[in-house]
């Protein structure tokens, strides 16, 4: 099946992922790290004591996250997406009016919760679970939202921090939700549709038959073997994004410059996708899954060899095409494992290693990256990690066996 039959005959279901994607931008670092230096200066705290607070939200929305999901596999997909929605319009606002740093950290989880974690959950869950011909070209195309995110969010919100101040800009995102995502989910996919999830006791008699189960899914060794990739890929660009005033600041390279290589990032993985769809529907995902930390590999290895400004865009693209890989390969290759059955479930295991790894890059990395001397041995570090990974990731899936449909 092409893209465009997919579109055609599935029009409602790609836009209900797509829009999952696009509204996650309000929980994730890309957007989050453009109100750093606004947090930093209005509740009068350092960088590092703003990581510990990003880093200990993040963790707390990663342990929750596996008690939400389990709900993903059990009720109607549009309840849930307004449940989600209606959290994140309340973080929003709190952000919108904290004056305190008890508020600011109850606000990032909240915002790490909602979006960068329930939000890319739930839409890549339900169209993989909707999905079986064609899944890869159809995570590509919902997850288009997040790469469209990429890229107007951060020129829009600098607009309007510019013109209206950084707190009324978390209002009018919060309106955004209330006014376009939550009409939207209403209409898109009516609750009788094939899209719902059937009831519970549907789905109880049917599990045993579509896949595993999460418990059956945790005592399988391979499981952590391959989670290993996915863990890097949070750390790595949660780390780097979040610490992007450091890193300039030790390059020489000017900030603007950095948000134009974040806007690259976006643009990046919104031309991978269109390419990596159909290649993982010819390969599987599980096969195209070991190569997802290359980019970043190569990515590193350009920042050690040199610091002119025309690499902060290659290591952008480079960024990009990992990005694009990971979220294409990782929800069709559980579901190519593991079955359908408990997808939200598993998934929701693998969302808090990530979400973990993305609490502890901020502190980690700022480390490594708050003095000079130890940018460069950070790289180092971070490149053989990766590559041991991915090594241990090719072995194990010469050994997978891929289930159909």
């Amino acid at each position: 099946m092409s893209y465009g039959q997919l579109i055609r005959s599935y029009p409602k279901q790609i836009s209900y992922g797509m829009l999952h994607y696009f509204f996650s931008g309000l929980g994730q670092t890309f957007l989050l790290s453009l109100f750093v230096a606004s947090f930093i200066e209005s509740l009068q705290i350092s960088n590092m004591q703003f990581s510990w607070y990003y880093s200990g939200a993040t963790l707390t929305s990663a342990f929750i996250l596996p008690l939400a999901g389990k709900y993903l596999d059990r009720v109607k997909v549009r309840y849930f997406s307004l449940t989600i929605a209606l959290m994140l319009i309340l973080f929003s606002l709190i952000i919108a009016s904290m004056q305190h740093v008890l508020l600011l950290a109850m606000g990032l989880f909240g915002l790490r919760f909602c979006g960068q974690g329930l939000m890319i959950l739930t839409g890549s869950t339900a169209t993989a679970r909707f999905f079986h011909e064609g899944r890869g070209k159809a995570l590509s195309l919902v997850s288009f939202g997040i790469s469209a995110s990429e890229f107007t969010l951060p020129l829009l919100v600098t607009g309007l921090i510019a013109a209206f101040g950084w707190r009324m800009t978390w209002v009018f995102l919060a309106a955004a939700v209330l006014i376009f995502f939550i009409p939207a989910i209403i209409r898109l996919i009516p609750l009788p549709s094939p899209y719902q999830l059937p009831s519970p006791e549907e789905v109880s008699a049917g599990s045993k038959k579509e896949g595993a189960t999460r418990k059956e899914v945790l005592r399988d060794p391979k499981f952590y073997l391959l989670s290993l990739v996915n863990l890097w890929v949070a750390f790595f660009i949660t780390g780097v994004f979040i610490h992007q005033n450091l890193l300039a600041s030790a390059y020489g390279w000017s900030l603007p410059l950095m948000a134009t290589g974040i806007s690259v990032f976006g643009l990046t993985r919104f031309g991978a996708n269109i390419f990596l769809g159909p290649v993982i529907d010819q390969f599987t995902a599980t096969r195209c899954f070991s190569f997802v930390l290359i980019p970043l590999i190569l990515g590193s290895l350009l920042l050690i060899l040199t610091q002119a400004e025309w690499v902060v865009v290659a290591f952008f693209v480079l960024c990009g095409i990992s990005g694009s890989l990971s979220s294409l390969t990782t929800t069709a290759m559980w579901a190519e494992v593991y079955g359908t059955a408990h997808l939200g479930a598993i998934r929701s295991v693998v969302s808090t290693f990530m979400v973990v790894a993305a609490a502890l890059a901020p502190v980690l990395v700022g480390i490594g990256f708050s003095q000079t001397p130890f940018i460069i041995p950070t790289w180092w570090i971070m490149i053989g990690l990766m590559a041991l990974s991915t090594t241990i990731s090719f072995i194990v899936v010469r050994n997978v066996k891929i289930l159909k449909g």
